[in-house]
């Protein structure tokens, strides 16, 4: 990646062409822009100004101190961590198996989650426990909440590719570099080039709950305590009037080519 001296103004796109086959596409368009680009460059820069994490050497190499590269990977995990929690219990939970496969990317297993709606960043699942035998999926829209969908746009955009770059530099064997490469490149959750399973998030999302609420809520319990919620919201719609939200899905998004 090159450097960039300068200032960035990163902000969500405003549009979203809803490509689903190209490979490569993301929300912020094709990958290769995504990850050589100026707003992660100027992070670079400042990253290099900073001096703590990085340095420009002599001959015009980046110098990396390996034990604040250490700690840098574990902030990045620990976020990444903290986001996964918020974005599960904010945005509609759905099953550790379904949420470990979410993708930023198109890739050649299948299309991307995460879309642009109306300005807001979300999640479109394509996803069923029973599709081996039926070959259905559920389409589901989780829309994130503005804060949290702009820290997992910086994440993937200024902060990956740097990232990438270490963990390709400092922690993956030669034999390993194109499959990190490939993780990284379409899964959304992947730290220290390794990708995140049902049985890790859910240990994240028991950890939590315990820290902050003092509950021992994993995946299978969380997701019994949203149902009951689920059900509860929907009498409390029906209370107010929308008695059928199939109305409203047209005017959210279409559809249609998912």
């Amino acid at each position: 990646m090159r450097e960039w001296i300068g200032s960035t103004d990163f902000r969500l796109p405003k549009t979203d062409t809803q490509d689903q086959k190209t490979h490569g596409h993301t929300v912020f368009g094709p990958l290769h822009e995504c990850l050589n680009n100026v707003d992660s460059a100027a992070f670079l820069g400042a990253l290099l100004k900073d001096g703590r994490l990085c340095t420009r050497g002599p001959n015009g190499d980046i110098a990396w101190d390996i034990r604040q590269v250490n700690k840098w990977l574990a902030d990045i995990h620990r976020s990444w961590s903290d986001i996964y929690c918020l974005l599960h219990i904010l945005s509609l939970s759905g099953r550790g198996t379904e949420e470990a496969l979410y993708q930023w990317a198109n890739s050649a297993e299948g299309r991307r989650h995460l879309f642009l709606v109306n300005l807001i960043l979300g999640i479109i699942s394509n996803y069923h426990k029973g599709h081996h035998i039926t070959g259905l999926y559920k389409q589901i829209l989780r829309l994130i909440p503005n804060e949290l969908g702009y820290l997992i746009a910086i994440l993937l955009r200024l902060v990956r590719p740097i990232e990438v770059t270490v963990v390709g530099q400092f922690f993956t064997p030669a034999s390993h570099k194109s499959r990190v490469k490939k993780l990284y490149s379409s899964r959304i959750f992947v730290t220290y080039g390794q990708e995140w399973d049902s049985a890790k998030l859910s240990l994240m999302l028991k950890t939590w709950w315990t820290k902050n609420m003092n509950l021992p809520f994993g995946l299978n319990l969380h997701r019994q305590f949203s149902v009951g919620l689920e059900s509860v919201c929907k009498d409390w719609f029906m209370l107010f009037g929308f008695r059928d939200p199939e109305k409203y899905r047209a005017s959210l998004w279409d559809d249609s080519n998912i």
